[in-house]
């Protein structure tokens, strides 16, 4: 209850003891005279020490108060500092970061990175030159260059219209792939697996797998034991930096990789893509991509073209379409050089480029949605199923189904939506509501899509490899040990792991702090104090692999530490080439350096931790025991409870200070 006073508002009538509006008559000017009188006997009778009225009164104690509640809540910043809140707002933030990027990436056929600005910068005859036409995510650019003789599979692909090896789009299947970006935790990771519960990854075939998912996780918010259990089904884990970071660097890509290997068990090593949050990525980005062993980015938008969609590539040659969120200047030249017919050296030996296709927008010919388009899921499903089919009768470039959890969140028709599209392309049987059925179709994950594009076979020799036959999970217990996860809680930061819980809580800078307590006796080898750096821990050999580009020698472990301090960083000279481990340690600390000294400038922080998770409900969970999750965090009642009663002494000491003055 508030011991503060409301004045009556202005116009609003007054009101006898009963709560009844009194009647005021219309004063004349002998009551107006009463009233003054009146008013002169009541100060004479009650002699205030300071001569207040009623309304100064209200006045000081709206004051006092106000500056009690600034002074608690300046000394007391947990107030706010609780669990359920901290998850609320991570989720706020993921749906605010999905609307941006859907705003973002509508304008996937439009033009990107100042190529407009080239244009007036160095106007040419309009008559030889269209920039609509050059700068397109929807044709190869004259600028491109390749030459099939000398790029050769499997770490070198021309961007093409037509599939690899020279396979006619017919022959080949047509595969589809569904990713969710962000942080895994039991907030989020509901809606994405009803979105496949129950389809078949591929039809027809005598032995049916199941449709998995490809996860590009951030760290910060994610549920180490969730992040395992998805990648124990047969889930894609990808790198999605540690906190939204872009463009990033190699130690926002890397740090979320040390905490995954770390806590959540899923070796480093075994990353192979990469995805840059909102879509905005560098030149420097990309290639970094490379170095850190990574085989695959999946972050530059490609407009369909029907049977002159653009294939996935590699970047060997350089950069075949515009940018239409990423920074490519330096890849995408100037106009006048592209009619000058000047090639850009810029290029990236052995990266592969999965592109997200864009989805046409139903009422704006031109725009293409990449993810997360604004509609509900009855208008979210023509859209597929529009895109579908002109993929599938085309030339049958990759299709995919980009979201993030939090937009199926806002809008469940939506994950509903995307069930009956994978169902529908998925039957093999025609009814009266679909009269076409899609053999040729094959749901995989980012991963098995490169390993098919790297050796590309046919559809009629195409074996769909399953996930591990997992159908049950046992989240009471770990891998390998036996043993419960173990619940990690850091104030209002909680998670759980099968590794020894941290000291303190993971953030981007300190990835994977060193473990609490002493390894239990019998248990495996552990990665040194701190996690392996740029590298993974190898059990079997008890020590860290240091991560390197294909065809490049990776740089020795640290021996005093046991970690990987440094990995071949890209030559900035040459594309193309690496410099070697000593330059690379100096390329990496100056890195750091200019990451610190902007850190510094806008003094700003970001902290990292998970949220607690819980079991969920997919399909791929109905068999999981147990709980991943924890009760709610008390703190709120905790830091409230104070705030609150010093606020009420505070008013109250208002209230007799100001009541002493008229006794």
């Amino acid at each position: 209850m508030s011991s503060r006073v409301r004045p009556r508002p202005s116009g609003s009538p007054a009101r006898d003891s009963n709560g009844s509006p009194t009647k005021i008559a219309k004063m004349s000017s002998a009551s107006s005279a009463t009233r003054r009188r009146r008013t002169s006997s009541y100060s004479e009778a009650s002699t205030p020490l300071f001569s207040l009225d009623h309304a100064v009164r209200l006045s000081v104690i709206a004051t006092i108060a106000v500056l009690g509640y600034m002074v608690v809540s300046y000394l007391d910043t947990p107030m706010a500092d609780d669990l359920a809140g901290m998850q609320r707002r991570a989720l706020e933030q993921q749906q605010s970061d999905s609307n941006a990027a859907s705003n973002l990436y509508s304008g996937a056929s439009n033009l990107g990175n100042g190529n407009g600005r080239r244009d007036r910068r160095a106007p040419i005859d309009p008559s030889t030159f269209s920039s609509s036409q050059v700068y397109s995510t929807s044709v190869i650019a004259p600028w491109y260059k390749c030459d099939p003789a000398a790029c050769v599979l499997p770490d070198c692909q021309c961007a093409a219209t037509r599939p690899p090896a020279g396979l006619d789009p017919a022959s080949v299947p047509q595969f589809v792939t569904i990713t969710v970006d962000d942080a895994v935790n039991a907030q989020v990771q509901d809606p994405p697996l009803s979105a496949v519960d129950s389809v078949v990854a591929n039809p027809g075939d005598k032995t049916s797998c199941p449709a998995r998912l490809t996860y590009f996780a951030s760290a910060q918010w994610t549920d180490f034991r969730a992040l395992q259990i998805l990648d124990a089904l047969g889930n894609e884990i990808a790198a999605h930096t540690w906190d939204q970071a872009s463009p990033a660097t190699a130690d926002d890509v890397f740090s979320a990789l040390q905490a995954f290997d770390v806590f959540a068990q899923v070796p480093a090593v075994t990353f192979v893509g990469f995805r840059a949050p909102n879509l905005k990525f560098d030149l420097a980005e990309l290639a970094t991509l490379r170095a850190l062993g990574l085989s695959y980015d999946a972050s530059m938008t490609v407009m369909p073209n029907g049977t002159n969609t653009v294939w996935p590539f590699t970047f060997d040659a350089g950069l075949p379409v515009s940018c239409a969120s990423g920074n490519c200047t330096g890849a995408a030249p100037p106009s006048d050089e592209v009619v000058a017919g000047k090639k850009p050296a810029w290029k990236v030996k052995g990266l592969w480029e999965l592109p997200i296709y864009t989805i046409p927008d139903p009422e704006t010919a031109g725009v293409g949605w990449a993810v997360d388009p604004p509609v509900d899921g009855n208008t979210y499903y023509a859209m597929l199923m529009n895109a579908y089919q002109d993929h599938y009768n085309g030339n049958r470039a990759p299709f995919g189904v980009h979201v993030h959890a939090a937009w199926l969140l806002d809008d469940p028709s939506r994950a509903v939506a995307i069930h009956k599209f994978l169902k529908d392309i998925t039957t093999t049987e025609t009814s009266a509501a679909q009269a076409q059925t899609y053999p040729a179709t094959r749901i995989v994950t980012n991963k098995q899509l490169l390993t098919w594009l790297r050796s590309p076979t046919p559809l009629s020799s195409y074996v769909t490899v399953c996930p591990p036959a997992a159908v049950s999970v046992d989240v009471s217990s770990c891998p390998g040990t036996g043993a419960p996860p173990a619940s990690c809680s850091y104030g209002s930061a909680t998670f759980k792991t099968c590794a020894r819980c941290p000291v303190s809580n993971p953030t981007s800078s300190t990835p994977v702090p060193p473990l609490s307590g002493a390894a239990p006796a019998g248990s495996p080898c552990e990665p040194p104090t701190g996690g392996c750096g740029f590298g993974s821990f190898d059990a079997s050999k008890c020590a860290c692999v240091c991560v390197a580009p294909t065809g490049t020698e990776a740089c020795p472990v640290n021996s005093g530490l046991g970690q990987c301090d440094a990995f071949p960083y890209p030559d900035p000279k040459t594309p193309g080439a690496y410099l070697s481990c000593a330059d690379s340690v100096a390329a990496i600390k100056a890195d750091r350096d200019v990451v610190a000294e902007k850190v510094k400038a806008s003094s700003t922080s970001t902290g990292g931790g998970s949220p607690t998770a819980t079991t969920p409900s997919g399909s791929q969970f109905n068999a999981i025991k147990g709980s991943t999750g924890g009760k709610a965090s008390g703190a709120l009642v905790s830091a409230t409870v104070p705030n609150l009663v010093v606020l009420l002494a505070a008013v109250l000491m208002a209230v007799g200070a100001v009541g002493g003055m008229t006794m």
